[in-house]
């Protein structure tokens, strides 16, 4: 009974994540179709209340869900909340791209990814965003105390399941399996830590 009892409880552990993502990912399709405004008044009344700092961040959650979480950061008029989360989410689309068996498919996920985020925010959200981005990235001191957070937190441990939910060419699931088989994920971290000009 108690193996049974566990068996169940892993396997929820690890395909909740999978069901809020893509359940996630169909309402965001739905509300993108939608004009602008009416974006914009949805999403951050959606948003409220569940604003996460990248002090909570793990290696399970996958970009789409941090991206949500920086979207409610805006929502809740928290920027500087919000532009870590969302960088670090950036940080794992271009790990899963890495990952890929065809690389060259990277612009398919970014381009799909964080169009919906930009999109979600109002202008005067962007601009907000925008200001924090740069605060951030211009104060040595801060820059290097977020990178030393996104090293600690290290590469994502997901699968990414979520891939199969963008509008690659056929040919990335026709030629093998769709993540690399000798792919290096501390190296690649490293690489990508290195690329956002963090010394670690």
């Amino acid at each position: 009974m108690e193996v049974s009892t566990t068996r169940s409880t892993v396997k929820h552990f690890f395909i909740w994540p999978i069901y809020f993502t893509v359940t996630m990912m169909a309402v965001l399709l739905i509300v993108l179709n939608l004009p602008q405004p009416a974006i914009n008044r949805i999403a951050t009344t959606i948003a409220k209340n569940h604003c996460k700092p990248i002090g909570a961040a793990d290696t399970i959650t996958t970009p789409h869900v941090l991206l949500w979480d920086a979207f409610s950061c805006m929502a809740e008029q928290r920027p500087d909340d919000a532009v870590p989360i969302a960088i670090m989410a950036a940080a794992y689309l271009s790990f899963d791209a890495y990952r890929l068996q065809d690389g060259s498919k990277e612009a398919y996920i970014a381009i799909d990814s964080l169009r919906w985020f930009q999109r979600l925010m109002s202008e005067e959200q962007r601009m907000q965003y925008a200001a924090s981005q740069n605060a951030l990235r211009s104060e040595p001191g801060m820059w290097q105390a977020f990178c030393m957070k996104m090293n600690h937190i290290g590469p994502p441990t997901y699968y990414p399941h979520y891939l199969s939910h963008f509008r690659l060419p056929d040919s990335t699931r026709a030629n093998g399996p769709l993540l690399k088989t000798d792919f290096d994920p501390k190296q690649t971290w490293r690489t990508i830590l290195t690329e956002l000009h963090c010394k670690v």
